[in-house]
C-alpha cells in the first residue's frame, strides 16, 4: 500500500493579510497521517481486531504525540508566512516527513513550496 500526501498552497486574496488557512488545515492532515504510519510500523493490524479497538489506538497514538504536533502547529503559525510564499513552513513539514520514512518530491506542479510525500 502507497500512502501519498500532496500539499499544494492556494493563493487568494485573504493570503495577503492572514496565514494562510490552507496550510493549517494540510499540517493537520499531515499530523494524522504521521500518527498512522507510526502506529502502523508498530504493530501489524490483523483482521479480527475490531474497527473500534483500531480507532481507539490511532486516537492514543496521537495523544501521545499531541506536544510534538502542537510545537509544530505553533512553529508554522509564528510564521505568518503568505500564500505562495510558505517556505519555510513546505520545508519544516517535508522534513518532518522524510524523518517519518516518507519519500518527498518537492515543487510539485512548478509550485515551489508544494510537495509530494509518499509512503511505502
Amino acid at each position: 500500500m502507497v500512502l501519498e500526501i500532496r500539499i499544494f498552497a492556494y493563493h487568494n486574496s485573504a493570503s495577503r493579510i492572514f496565514p494562510s488557512t490552507t496550510m493549517k488545515k494540510n499540517l493537520t492532515i499531515l499530523l494524522i497521517f504521521i500518527s498512522l504510519t507510526t502506529f502502523s510500523q508498530k504493530k501489524k493490524v490483523t483482521a479480527t481486531i475490531p474497527q473500534n479497538t483500531d480507532k481507539q489506538t490511532v486516537i492514543a497514538n496521537i495523544d501521545k504525540r499531541f506536544d510534538e504536533y502542537a510545537g509544530i502547529s505553533k512553529q508554522i503559525w509564528n510564521f505568518a508566512e503568505l500564500g505562495y510564499m510558505e517556505e519555510k513552513s513546505s520545508v519544516l513539514l517535508q522534513e518532518l516527513l522524510k524523518k517519518e520514512g516518507f519519500n518527498v518530491q518537492a515543487g510539485v506542479a512548478g509550485i515551489p513550496t508544494a510537495f509530494l510525500a509518499s509512503y511505502g
